[in-house]
């Protein structure tokens, strides 16, 4: 938010003087493109190890802040990865 001071001076020198309010809001959401399924087995310890996930592709008009990758669960022997997109402040 930002705010102008507008000024008006006549031919005698007298002021008069207002102000206006700009608010910009972004109203474009971020996108995000996972990366490709990834399929594998479990060691004996019933553990995936190694496991390379790949990395999203996000964009935004205003610019992408960061892309966090949350933590990972296991399920039996799939493993879940949850990705969120963080964008500018204020969206």
């Amino acid at each position: 938010m930002t705010t102008v001071i507008w000024t008006v001076t006549d031919n005698a020198g007298s002021t008069a003087t207002c102000t206006q309010t700009v608010t910009v809001t972004d109203n474009v959401p971020p996108t995000i493109t996972c990366p490709a399924d990834v399929a594998v087995n479990t060691n004996s310890g019933c553990t995936a190890t190694g496991v390379v996930l790949g990395t999203p592709v996000s964009s935004d008009n205003c610019g992408v802040a960061s892309v966090p990758g949350r933590r990972c669960r296991q399920h039996q022997q799939w493993l879940y990865r949850y990705w969120c997109r963080l964008g500018t402040p204020g969206q």
